[in-house]
């Protein structure tokens, strides 16, 4: 009973994966990313960009350590397209519990929602249920919103 059991589990969690596609969720960022230019995202696009070209929220930790403004380290950094995820919004809404993902994020949250709003234009906006979230208690239970933003000039 225990195999079968066994068995039974592993098929069911490979086939709740099956239409869940990194390829497709790559390939619909680099529709409005391009194959140039940095990008501020979650570390799982490392997969999909060419060396180089990702900034991860991990890296947020700078404007925290150094005292920067989030426009500062988007400036130092020469990033044009930020890729933000409902993940985002989920540490700041359930802090501090998930700060270990990428430090405490609150400092600079409102900062960075700002420079969206004025300093960016909103490129595409779409949903999927895995890639916007690394918190695993999240993945598949519902989609989570991705926005592409590419960042105004000078």
């Amino acid at each position: 009973f225990l195999l079968f059991y066994q068995i039974t589990k592993a098929y069911t969690e490979v086939n709740s994966w099956k239409d869940i596609s990194y390829n497709e969720y790559s390939m619909e960022i680099a529709e409005y990313t391009g194959n140039s230019g940095k990008v501020l995202a979650n570390t799982n696009l490392a997969f999909s960009l060419d060396y180089g070209r990702l900034c991860s929220y991990s890296d947020l930790d700078q404007v925290i350590a150094k005292k920067l403004k989030f426009s500062d380290y988007i400036e130092l950094n020469k990033i044009e397209y930020i890729i933000w995820t409902e993940e985002l919004d989920i540490i700041v809404k359930e802090r501090p519990v998930w700060n270990d993902l990428y430090g405490n994020i609150y400092s600079y949250y409102d900062d960075a929602v700002s420079f969206l709003d004025n300093k960016c234009t909103l490129v595409k906006d779409f949903r999927n249920k895995i890639y916007p979230v690394r918190i695993v208690d999240y993945m598949k239970k519902r989609e989570y919103q991705v926005k592409i933003y590419k960042v105004h000039p000078g």
